[in-house]
């Protein structure tokens, strides 16, 4: 009795875990400008903005969000246009890490 009283318990433990897991979220689609020259790099290979577009319409298939990586300051006129290309591909969320935007 006792056995498959324990047995039904983890059963329905397992269930209930099993239920509660869900898929996870992959990471972001990355998008460097590594210096303030405004180049745009994506898996370590320079792009244009015309080849970020169709990268972002393959990429936006599997993915939620995006984000903008450099290590210098930019300016903000750097990293405009890939906000705009990045939204307007269907990306939920867009954000910014790195030092700040110049302010001229």
């Amino acid at each position: 009795m006792k056995s498959t009283l324990r047995r039904a318990t983890i059963a329905a433990f397992a269930a209930g875990l099993a239920s509660c897991t869900t898929a996870a979220e992959p990471p972001p689609f990355l998008v460097v400008i590594p210096d303030p020259s405004c180049t745009l790099e994506v898996n370590g290979r320079t792009v244009s903005m015309n080849e970020l577009r169709f990268l972002a319409q393959v990429e936006r298939k599997s993915r939620k969000t995006a984000r903008i990586v450099s290590g210098s300051e930019l300016p903000y006129r750097c990293i405009g246009g890939v906000i705009y290309t990045l939204q307007s591909e269907g990306f939920e969320l867009v954000d910014f890490l790195g030092k700040g935007l110049k302010r001229r």
